[in-house]
């Protein structure tokens, strides 16, 4: 931030009416803060940004999921009747989505945060969720199954 006063004062020196001008510097310092701050952030940003792409989850057990969730999920699991729970859906913007992918032999339930059915998870299916409506813990799912029962992708 060696340039700050310089470039503070290149910003103030504009006359008012030059309107264009003063929002085309403005704009080219915020441009100058972010870069610094995100060359930092980098590496950090990096590793984020794989975890929330894909995730597999050893079912074995009741399980919460808690926000960020990944756009991924493989769940593996070794017996039926496991369930899983999606986070609470009014901390999160409607349109959130999640590809739930179950390579294995055995079912489970999926629950809404209100401890309510979703669905349930068939063997060897992939299925697409997203929010259509976050106003309730619960919230609103919608489901796109991906594959069929028994269909293995």
């Amino acid at each position: 931030m060696s340039h700050w006063n310089e470039d503070k004062d290149m910003i103030e020196a504009l006359e008012f009416d030059d309107l264009e001008q003063r929002v085309s510097n403005c704009e080219h310092l915020l441009r100058k803060l972010i870069g610094e701050k995100s060359a930092r952030a980098d590496s950090v940003a990096s590793e984020q940004h794989t975890t929330l792409l894909q995730k597999e989850i050893n079912l074995n057990s009741d399980l919460e999921l808690s926000w960020p969730i990944p756009l991924q999920i493989d769940v593996i699991s070794n017996n039926d009747g496991y369930t899983l729970r999606m986070p609470n859906a009014t901390e999160t913007s409607i349109g959130q989505s999640v590809l739930i992918n179950n390579p294995t032999a055995y079912s489970f339930n999926l629950l809404k945060n209100d401890w309510s059915l979703l669905t349930a998870i068939g063997p060897s299916t992939i299925n697409y969720f997203y929010l259509i409506d976050n106003t309730t813990v619960g919230g609103t799912w919608k489901k796109i199954p991906l594959t069929t029962k028994g269909e293995t992708k």
